[in-house]
C-alpha cells in the first residue's frame, strides 16, 4: 500500500508548540475520540470499511476503543509530518476548526488524498472556551456550518450530508439533519 507523506504544510511551528503545551496543560484536551466509537463502528459495517485513519487523534482514545487497527495521527504527539496510508474511512473530529486559516486548504487537500471510501468530519462554529497557552482561543476558524459544508464539498469533490451528532455518537445511527447548529458531515466517494 502506498504511503502518502505530506508535502504540504498543515501547521506552523508556533502552533505545533502551542498544541504540544496545551495537551500537557489540559489533560482532557484531545481525549474524547472514544465517544465516536459507536458511530464509527456503524460506518465500518455500513460501508464495509477495512482501514481507518483518525486524523487529529489527540490522545488516540478512538483507536483504543475500537477493535480494529487504526492509523492515528496528531501533530502534537507525532510531529508535523504525517506518514499515512490512504484508508477506507477518514475520521477527523473537532480538528479543522483548530487549523490555522492559511493551512486549511492544504490540510483539506491532504485529507482528500487519504480518503478511499468515506469521511466523517465534525466541526463546531464559534468559540470553544479552550484557551491556548499564549492566551489565544483554540478555535482558529469560526465559521457557520453552511461555510464548512461548502469547503468540504469543494475539497473532496463530492456532496456531504450533515447528520445528527448525538444519535450518531450515542446509538450509531445516521440521520441527516437540516439544522446547521453543529457540523457532523459524512461524504462518500463515488464507487
Amino acid at each position: 500500500m502506498k504511503r502518502i507523506i505530506l508535502g504540504l504544510k498543515t501547521i506552523s511551528d508556533y502552533m505545533l508548540q502551542q498544541n504540544e503545551e496545551f495537551h500537557i496543560v489540559r489533560k482532557d484536551y484531545g481525549s474524547f475520540g472514544y465517544k465516536w466509537a459507536k458511530g464509527v463502528t456503524a460506518l465500518v459495517k455500513l460501508y464495509n470499511i477495512n482501514s481507518i485513519i483518525d486524523f487529529g487523534a489527540g490522545k488516540k482514545t478512538l483507536e483504543k476503543s475500537i477493535d480494529m487497527d487504526i492509523q492515528s495521527y496528531d501533530p502534537a504527539f507525532d510531529g508535523p509530518e504525517p506518514n499515512l496510508t490512504p484508508a477506507d474511512l477518514l475520521v477527523c473530529t473537532h480538528v479543522l476548526e483548530h487549523v490555522e486559516p492559511e493551512f486549511l486548504s492544504s490540510t483539506l487537500e491532504y485529507l482528500n488524498t487519504l480518503t478511499k471510501k468515506v469521511f466523517l468530519i465534525a466541526v463546531d462554529d464559534g468559540v470553544s472556551g479552550k484557551i491556548l497557552p499564549d492566551g489565544m482561543e483554540s478555535n482558529l476558524i469560526q465559521k457557520d456550518m453552511t461555510w464548512w459544508q461548502a469547503q468540504l464539498e469543494t475539497a473532496f469533490n463530492t456532496s456531504v450530508i450533515n447528520i445528527d451528532r448525538q444519535l450518531f455518537i450515542k446509538k450509531g445511527q445516521i440521520k441527516q439533519i437540516t439544522s446547521q447548529d453543529k457540523g457532523t458531515f459524512i461524504g462518500c466517494r463515488n464507487q
